[in-house]
């Protein structure tokens, strides 16, 4: 991949990764209200999961692109 593509690919990673932390942070709201009320938050803490794996993948494909983007520009000699 060349360094525009790479970096095409890295601002929308960036843009994954702020929205999947903005989830997580509702759901964990959500989470947090729906216990003080007393009800029963199962199936929002599952949903919690999700996110947090998504949001984890989001990382792994952001590091990752990075790394790369690393690799090309040290390979230009800059």
């Amino acid at each position: 991949m060349d360094r525009a593509t790479i970096l095409k690919h890295l601002e929308g990673a960036h843009q994954h990764v702020a929205e999947g932390a903005t989830n997580v942070a509702q759901q964990r709201e959500v989470i947090a209200e729906l216990e003080h009320d007393g009800r029963d938050a199962k199936l929002a803490r599952e949903l919690l999961r999700v996110l947090e794996d998504r949001l984890a993948a989001h990382i792994a494909v952001r590091n990752r692109l990075e790394g790369n983007l690393r690799t090309v520009t040290v390979g230009k000699g800059s």
